[in-house]
């Protein structure tokens, strides 16, 4: 069978574009941040991995994702003031800059809970408060996204796309810190 090649052409360009304007995990978020013209650098398996190798940790598929496909707002955050760090921001709660001994074991904390399993990864209002997400401990737990800077263990999702999908949202639940006894 032979064609013409102007339709093998247009068959590849077709194929091409379709690949490419397929929804990704967090194309939602993606778009939202275009929509404030907040530059879009994902980062790469290679720095993802190095990352991984470097803090002996394994990241959850779907912060992984998150990575490859946005990897943060950049310095300035986002219109309502949630700043969203890049690969090379990431730092292990027990490790960040602004840390204070009072919060580093919250009194209601279950025995599970330290602080060198959560990664920062984002804060509000220039760290009014941040969000952690849990990269060690029990598989049940890795995950766990979390507030930090509150002097109350206060978790507030499973998991990353859950938390994705409350900031979308604008739900209270990222404001609002939960005593959990």
């Amino acid at each position: 069978m032979t064609t013409r090649t102007g339709e093998v052409k247009e068959e590849l360009s077709w194929s091409v574009h379709s690949s490419l304007s397929k929804p990704t995990m967090y194309s939602d978020l993606v778009e939202f941040w275009k929509s404030q013209n907040i530059e879009i650098n994902p980062a790469n398996e290679v720095d993802i991995t190095a990352f991984e190798d470097e803090y002996g940790v394994h990241l959850p598929w779907d912060f992984r994702q998150y990575l490859l496909e946005t990897s943060g707002t950049g310095p300035y955050g986002d219109r309502e003031n949630f700043e969203f760090y890049p690969l090379a921001r990431l730092k292990l709660w027990s490790e960040t800059p602004w840390n204070n001994r009072s919060y580093n074991a919250p009194p209601n904390a279950p025995s599970t809970f330290h602080t060198e399993d959560f990664l920062i990864f984002g804060d509000y209002l220039a760290i009014c408060y941040a969000y952690a997400i849990r990269v060690r401990g029990d598989a049940a737990d890795i995950g766990e996204i979390m507030h930090w800077g509150m002097k109350t263990y206060s978790p507030i999702c499973r998991t990353f796309r859950a938390f994705i999908d409350l900031y979308l949202a604008d739900d209270r639940r990222l404001h609002i810190v939960r005593t959990i006894s």
